[in-house]
């Protein structure tokens, strides 16, 4: 029996899980809409101190002076390193390779830097230390440069300064002998006036010989004053590229201060709007406070709502409906060792602990491996796939597959029981020559039944509007003669119908095929909403005939007003096909 404090505690703690699950959503969802939550602000910023963030702005100030002096050193030590011999400059890669693997020593885990963030604890000399190694790698690389292009930079220099000093004596080389020819042409005019201008004399020859001459030397120097300052470019060049590193120790400095200033930016952000955001939770709290309780009011009694509907109105319709009747000329069952004269409906245990079947030369048992708790040495062995090849499915959904097959085993017995539930017990429903008995199949463990006459299993469906109600539209029919071995907690028993009796729709295993069998509404409302009993109870009539049920019929199920969810759903569509 249920204890009522603790069903209406445990009630009562579900329901305000959920009203609180609710609320958060609805708060959620109202915060989600606004694009501003606290988590949001929690996750951006960890909900800093404005004391944190002075002391970030504090800090990049001081690391920012720190990295400019460092380069200023960085820089001078380039221009001094381009000066300095190559000895010298190995030495300074030497150095500068050792300082390296030292201050990336000095780094942090990926925890303690996190740390660093959040608290602000041991970040300055985190970001110096970084700000030192992103400087020794800049200068290590431009010496590294410096040192390749050595020299290459000095050939180039010196080469460039030779011939430019060569191009440059070639040029006033060339300069004087133009000049020279110039004044001597000018000369031989001055001395011969007239005869120069008479064509075919020798002065006109001599002249124009003189004036090819002053031509071709102008020429020569015009080559020479350009290959003069070709060469001087070029010495300029040389001279320049040697100048080009320190700027590139610059760039790469500042690149560290980035991150930095981007995490004091959200962490700013991120202090201005936590209070207004709290605010703002506090007030979508108030304003969803009854739509949540709106909510857990419907959640909690739309499912008491379906269930009066079914117990009210379709239960009722139910028992209005004409039973069912599937096999009226089978022969009648009745309950062994009881009286049916007696004017009370006879009934009997029929199962126990461990039942012990004795088989005759023409009898085989098939029984599942589990329920074989010891057998004789005499008989023949083997595996039966399926309990009936023509209905395969329900077999399997019935888990009546791979069972031991005895035959052969003439006077010996074997003792059938559940080797893994304490609460099962073992019943065993005859089957008289000529009966019929319709059984649900999922508590069958074996049978016994005639090598020459096995047990007939058929089907039969029905489309009425009682099927439709209560889901049960296919029946299995087992035709004797036969035993059925079934299992049920605590315990199987056999009932005689009489002229009516009912039993909770749970508990119910078969009954004779020549009952009439139809649906009854469960007697109290208030059990059939905590899930203690079933909306129907199995009804019979008629007969001659019995109805075979389980003690404890809830053992192990889920109950209550929500019901058993995907269980419930398998064991439904199960039902339909009678399984």
């Amino acid at each position: 029996m249920k204890n009522p404090v603790r069903v209406a505690t445990g009630w009562l703690a579900g329901r305000l899980l959920v009203f609180l699950a609710i609320l958060a959503a609805l708060v959620a969802m109202d915060a989600y809409r606004e694009e501003s939550t606290l988590l949001g602000v929690m996750l951006k910023g960890l909900v800093p101190d404005k004391e944190l963030v002075q002391r970030l702005a504090d800090s990049r100030a001081q690391i920012e002076d720190f990295a400019r002096d460092a380069e200023i050193q960085v820089n001078q030590r380039l221009r001094d390193a381009q000066s300095s011999a190559p000895d010298r400059i190995d030495i300074l890669i030497d150095t500068l390779q050792a300082d390296i693997k030292v201050k990336e020593g000095r780094r942090r885990s990926s925890m303690g830097k996190a740390i660093g963030l959040m608290t602000g604890t041991g970040l300055e000399e985190d970001l110096k230390n970084e700000v030192d190694i992103q400087l020794c790698r800049a200068e290590l690389e431009a010496l590294k440069r410096i040192k390749g292009e050595f020299e290459a930079l000095r050939t180039e220099s010196r080469d460039a300064a030779v011939d430019f000093e060569d191009k440059r004596r070639r040029t006033l080389q060339t300069n004087a002998a133009y000049l020279h020819k110039k004044e001597e042409v000018t000369r031989f005019e001055w001395d011969h006036p007239i005869a120069v201008r008479v064509p075919g004399t020798s002065a006109n020859v001599r002249l124009a010989e003189l004036t090819r001459q002053r031509n071709r030397l102008a020429r020569e120097y015009n080559s020479a004053g350009a290959q003069f300052y070709a060469a001087r470019d070029r010495l300029t060049k040389a001279r320049a590229r040697a100048h080009a590193d320190p700027a590139q120790v610059q760039l790469a400095s500042t690149a560290i201060l980035g991150p930095l200033d981007e995490l004091i930016a959200t962490k700013r952000a991120a202090v201005d709007a936590t209070e207004t955001q709290a605010e703002k939770a506090l007030q979508s709290i108030r304003k969803v406070f009854l739509k949540a309780f709106g909510i857990l009011v419907a959640v909690t009694l739309v499912p008491v709502g379906i269930k009066a509907f079914w117990y009210w109105f379709v239960a009722r319709l139910a028992e209005k409906q004409r039973p069912v009747r599937l096999r009226p000329a089978a022969a009648a069952m009745h309950v062994v060792g009881t009286s049916p004269g007696s004017g009370i409906a006879p009934t009997r245990k029929i199962s126990a602990v461990s039942q012990e079947i004795v088989l005759n030369a023409r009898e085989e048992l098939l029984v599942h491996p589990e329920f074989l708790q010891s057998s004789a040495n005499r008989g023949r062995k083997g595996t039966q796939w399926l309990l009936s090849w023509r209905f395969w499915l329900t077999s399997i959904a019935a888990q009546m597959v791979a069972l031991d097959r005895i035959r052969d085993a003439d006077g010996e017995s074997f003792v059938i029981s559940s080797k893994n539930d304490a609460f099962a017990e073992v019943g065993v429903i005859d089957l008289p020559e000529d009966s019929a008995f319709v059984l649900q199949p999922r508590n069958l463990v074996g049978v016994v039944q005639s090598i020459d006459r096995p047990i007939r299993i058929s089907r039969k469906w029905s489309w009425s509007l009682m099927a439709f109600i209560t889901l049960q539209f296919r029946y299995l029919i087992f035709d004797g003669p036969g035993k059925l071995l079934v299992q049920g907690w605590r315990g199987v028993r056999v009932e005689q119908a009489g002229s009516g009796r009912s039993i909770d729709q749970a508990a119910t295993f078969g009954f004779s095929a020549n009952l009439d069998y139809a649906p009854r509404r469960s007697e109290t409302f208030g059990a059939y909403l905590l899930g203690t009993r079933s909306l129907f109870n199995d009804r019979f009539s008629g007969g001659p005939g019995v109805y075979v049920y389980e003690e404890m019929p809830y053992f192990g199920r889920k109950s209550g007003l929500t019901g058993r969810g995907f269980e419930g759903l398998t064991d439904g569509v199960l039902k339909v096909f009678g399984i």
